[in-house]
C-alpha cells in the first residue's frame, strides 16, 4: 500500500535552478528520486527514459493533482552537449507559458527545476496541473464505434489549433495525436502536452509548417492521394484553406523525407544490432 503524500506549494520562488511555486519544506530531493515517485504516485503515466507521474498536492491550501515529469537521457552525446542548451524541463516551462499567452490550451505550468554540474544537466523536472476526464485524440480517431462525423469534426478542430500555434511562429516538433487531450469537442477543452520539443522562429515558412504537420500520423497510406478518404486530407483542407494545393505538394515532400529517414534508421539499427 502506498504511503499518503501531499505536496504543499505555497511560496513563489525564482532563482538559477528553480522557478515557480515552491514548498517551505524542501521537496526537490524527493522529486528527483524515481523510486520515491513511483512509490507515492497516484498513477504512473509513463515509465521509461522520462518518468511521468501524477501526485496529489495543495496550492495555497487548495487541493490539486499535479503531473511531475522527470527527464532522463537517451544517450551520452546528448548529455555531453547539454551545457550548450536549455533543459527539456525549462523548454516545457517556457513553451507552456507561450501557448497560454496565445490562448492555446495546455496544462498550466506550476514549477520547473534544472540542476547542472560543470554545465552538464544532471537533473531536471517539470510540474504542471493534471488534466482529468479526457481521451487523447488518437483513441478517438481510431475508435471503431465512433461515427465518422465526430472524428472529422475533431480533426478539423486539431487543424485550427495547429494553425494558431504556427501563426505564433512556433513549430511543435511532436505533433502526434496522443499529445492532444480531449475533454470536449471545443478548442478550449483540448489540451496540448509534451511541449519540450517545440521551437519558436523569427520566420516560419510553409515548408517548415508542413514538416511539423507530417508528424501527425493521420495518413496511414503515406501517399496523400485523392482516390480514398484520408484524415490528413481533412486536416490539410481545414488548415490551409486557399493554400491547400500548394501546401499539399510541400506536405507530400515532407512525408517522403520522413519515410526515407525512418527507413534509413531501420537499416542502421539492423546493421548495428
Amino acid at each position: 500500500m502506498k504511503k499518503p503524500f501531499n505536496l504543499r506549494l505555497n511560496v513563489m520562488l525564482k532563482n538559477s535552478h528553480y522557478q515557480g511555486l515552491y514548498s517551505l519544506k524542501s521537496h526537490i530531493s524527493i522529486l528527483k528520486d524515481r523510486d520515491w515517485l513511483r512509490k507515492h504516485a497516484e498513477s504512473v503515466l509513463k515509465d521509461g527514459v522520462n518518468l511521468v507521474v501524477e501526485i496529489s498536492g495543495e496550492i495555497f491550501e487548495l487541493k490539486r493533482n499535479m503531473v511531475v515529469k522527470l527527464f532522463g537521457w537517451r544517450n551520452t552525446p546528448s548529455k555531453m552537449l547539454s551545457p550548450f542548451m536549455h533543459s527539456r524541463a525549462t523548454n516545457s516551462w517556457d513553451n507552456a507559458h507561450w501557448l497560454l499567452r496565445n490562448k492555446i490550451q495546455t496544462p498550466r505550468p506550476i514549477s520547473v527545476y534544472t540542476q547542472r554540474q560543470f554545465g552538464i544537466i544532471k537533473e531536471n523536472f517539470f510540474i504542471c496541473e493534471a488534466i482529468h476526464h479526457h481521451n487523447n485524440a488518437r483513441e478517438i480517431v481510431q475508435h471503431d464505434n465512433l461515427d465518422l462525423g465526430t472524428k472529422v469534426h475533431l480533426v478539423e478542430l486539431l487543424a485550427s489549433i495547429v494553425q494558431r500555434i504556427h501563426n505564433t511562429k512556433m513549430t511543435y516538433n511532436d505533433l502526434n495525436l496522443s499529445n492532444f487531450l480531449v475533454q470536449d469537442y471545443r478548442p478550449e477543452k483540448i489540451f496540448l502536452i509534451d511541449q519540450n520539443r517545440a521551437k519558436r522562429w523569427l520566420v516560419l515558412p510553409r515548408s517548415r509548417r508542413m514538416n511539423d504537420i507530417a508528424r501527425m500520423n493521420l495518413c496511414t497510406c503515406n501517399t496523400l492521394t485523392d482516390d480514398h478518404f484520408c484524415f490528413l486530407e481533412v486536416f490539410l483542407r481545414a488548415y490551409s484553406g486557399e493554400r491547400y494545393k500548394s501546401d499539399k505538394i510541400l506536405l507530400k515532400t515532407s512525408m517522403r523525407k520522413r519515410f526515407f529517414h525512418k527507413e534509413l534508421k531501420s537499416i542502421r539499427n539492423r546493421l548495428y544490432r
